[in-house]
């Protein structure tokens, strides 16, 4: 992922490649199953934003697209409204959700000049993501205020 912002307005982008592959030495079996399935659901789904329609309908499409292939998208995965200085509004378009999560998970309606990023996540396993022994090393800073103390304390936060 790449991604700027101008005055609080942010723009990401996102882009899978197969390092060595070539016009000869083409991507084939489930690789290529999984790399087409995430092209094609993306497709659908920048068709499918558009001012009416509802999120409920992306999920489904890249539900279908995925399945099509015999693949699946990651469960829980979320694309998000982006707005001033944030890149997780309010609306948002949920992967492969479990029924928990259906349940969870707001219907939203698709409005004029809103922006989201769209992030389209297709597995050829079991659509489950798994954390690793890795450190986390990127951070988000959360919305919460405190009252520091020390003026170098507020001038961090």
């Amino acid at each position: 992922d790449l991604g700027a912002h101008i005055d609080g307005f942010i723009a990401v982008v996102a882009h899978t490649l197969v390092v060595g592959a070539s016009n000869e030495a083409k991507v084939d079996g489930r690789k290529a199953d999984v790399i087409l399935a995430a092209h094609l659901a993306a497709e659908a789904a920048l068709r499918l934003v558009r001012p009416g329609s509802e999120n409920n309908a992306v999920t489904d499409a890249i539900q279908k697209v995925s399945e099509s292939f015999k693949c699946k998208p990651i469960s829980g995965m979320l694309s998000h409204q982006l707005k001033q200085f944030r890149i997780d509004g309010e609306k948002s378009i949920i992967q492969n959700p479990t029924e928990a999560q259906k349940k969870d998970h707001e219907k939203c309606e698709f409005e004029v000049n809103e922006v989201y990023a769209i992030d389209v996540l297709i597995s050829t396993g079991e659509g489950k993501g798994r954390e690793l022994d890795s450190k986390t090393t990127v951070y988000k800073k959360t919305d919460e205020v405190y009252q520091l103390k020390m003026k170098a304390s507020r001038a961090f936060y």
